[in-house]
């Protein structure tokens, strides 16, 4: 995935596929950047609750979790 600045308010989502020789474009989408952090956010705490509920927390996971909170400072 790469991001691409449009303007101050709006990005541009290119979904990319690596191989040997050279990388394909698999889609691409404009986006506001707000909407964009506030969906990486939501499924960011759904992984973090769905690992927890799991067992499975570890230091990335309370890092990523400390991440978040510290955005809404």
């Amino acid at each position: 995935m790469r991001l691409k600045k449009v303007n101050e308010h709006e990005v541009n989502l290119i979904g990319i596929k690596r191989n040997l020789i050279n990388d394909e474009m698999l889609f691409e989408a404009q986006t506001q950047f707000d909407d964009l952090k506030m969906n990486l956010v939501k499924v960011s705490k759904s992984v973090i609750g769905y690992a927890k509920l799991k067992g499975w927390e570890d230091n990335e996971l309370v890092n990523l979790h400390n991440e978040i909170k510290s955005l809404f400072k």
